[in-house]
């Protein structure tokens, strides 16, 4: 299949690039060229295979892609932006790739290769701490057929949890950047940043975070549309984004499996923030760090409720996967300060596979499968 020859060979050269970094016997200039190589060949699999790929792979692919590249060799730059009324990073990409006689397989990859660029220098930046190979296996696995559809969204979650780096690291200018890339590619990422902005006033409190998330999670599954219309009322939503939360009205429900899932995966790791031995190695972690085990751990379990308001919406689903996506981040940030390192892995990355067994394989999700050559 060819899902699993990306996902084994991606990950045998993310695997090797792990094992060169933390080598001590290579020479330091021999290291860096490998390293780059290496790095180089995990990132351009991935992209490659998403840009060869046929354009029925991918519900969105035909619905915003393919019709947006015709656009933009047909018509001026103004013209072109007039045509639509958001998410003007990606129109404004396929504009800019148009004037190099741009392809579909050209922008297919350098759509891939902004979901999963991100990704990757968050794994390099800690990988003294956190596995880059786990990085990688929980993105393929759980979000790289997503990406495949969801060609704008991913690429502003990876910036999101880019961002969400930088402003623990007091890089503010950086992180202001990188939410303003979100926005440009899906302007959801809007609602994620500001709640993520709420609940990073309370990481260093795990008893005051988890409160937030209980009575957060309450308000949410209980009054969500009565806070919709409360906003619309007051001309704080516009009213073509919330035309388009009443169309997805009743076309979703909620996925039993899924949730069954999500909330084991939720569980494992959020069980050893409050484990002696695991609570009190995150403590002597430095500051930052901990900062980046803990609240990730609290924002994907947060992501449990927008399954849960699936059923109301289908546009809770695609809000949820912002904060889904921080389990690129939490796993492999727990795995750092637990005791049974191996129990911990092994539950979690089956969990995973059995997750994308059910999401993809079993009710293909977003129409990636079959997986078709262009």
């Amino acid at each position: 299949m060819a899902y699993i020859f990306i996902f084994l060979t991606t990950l045998s050269f993310i695997f090797l690039l792990e094992k060169v970094l933390k080598s001590v016997k290579l020479k330091t200039n021999l290291k860096l060229i490998v390293s780059i190589i290496l790095g180089s060949v995990c990132i351009f699999i991935p992209c490659f295979f998403a840009g060869i790929r046929d354009s029925k792979v991918g519900i969105d692919v035909e619905m915003y892609l393919v019709p947006a590249i015709i656009n933009a060799k047909n018509k001026d730059f103004s013209s072109f932006l007039h045509s639509y009324n958001n998410d003007y990073g990606f129109y404004l990409l396929i504009y800019v790739l148009s004037k190099f006689n741009s392809t579909y397989f050209l922008s297919s990859f350098i759509l891939q290769f902004l979901s999963i660029f991100p990704v990757f220098l968050i794994a390099i930046k800690y990988k003294d701490k956190i596995s880059i190979t786990v990085v990688f296996f929980v993105y393929l696995f759980l979000f790289y057929n997503f990406s495949l559809c969801l060609i704008r969204q991913i690429v502003a979650c990876s910036f999101s949890l880019l961002g969400f780096v930088c402003l623990y690291e007091k890089k503010y200018l950086k992180y202001i950047i990188c939410c303003i890339i979100a926005f440009l590619f899906h302007n959801t990422s809007l609602i994620f940043n500001t709640l993520v902005l709420v609940f990073m006033l309370f990481t260093k409190k795990k008893l005051i975070a988890t409160s937030l998330i209980i009575i957060s999670s309450f308000i949410l599954l209980f009054f969500s549309e009565f806070i919709i219309e409360v906003l619309l009322k007051s001309n704080i939503i516009d009213i073509d984004y919330y035309d388009r939360f009443v169309e997805r009205i009743g076309d979703g429900k909620i996925s039993i499996g899924e949730l069954i899932v999500k909330l084991l995966i939720s569980f494992i790791t959020v069980m050893p923030l409050f484990l002696s031995g695991s609570r009190d190695k995150l403590i002597y972690c430095k500051n930052e760090f901990s900062a980046l085990v803990s609240l990730p751990v609290f924002i994907s379990l947060f992501g449990i409720n927008f399954i849960i308001l699936n059923s109301f919406s289908t546009y809770f689903y695609r809000i949820g996967i912002y904060f889904n996506y921080f389990t690129i981040l939490c796993v492999p940030a727990v795995l750092y300060i637990v005791k049974n390192k191996k129990l911990f892995l092994f539950s979690c990355l089956s969990l995973i596979m059995v997750n994308w067994v059910y999401i993809i394989l079993m009710n293909n999700y977003f129409g990636t499968l079959p997986y078709l050559f262009s």
